[in-house]
């Protein structure tokens, strides 16, 4: 393999590392406004924790733990 090619290899390496590093920011963000939106909703009363579970697509279980701390 020449050195132009191993570049090449290298830039698209890196290339995808950096697109991996990008959706991982966007997963985290769109995280971190699901569990917002739970203790909102936690501290509003209105919906039952299967409910909010429901909404936010987070497991009963995160929801349960939010709720514990939030008392």
């Amino acid at each position: 393999m020449d050195a132009i090619e191993n570049w090449k290899q290298r830039l698209r390496a890196e290339g995808k590392a950096e697109a991996v590093a990008v959706e991982r920011e966007k997963a985290i963000g769109s995280a971190k406004a699901y569990f917002k939106v739970a203790i909102y909703l936690l501290k509003d009363g209105t919906l039952s924790l299967e409910e909010i579970a429901q909404v936010t697509t987070l497991d009963l279980d995160d929801i349960e733990t939010l709720q514990k701390a939030l008392q």
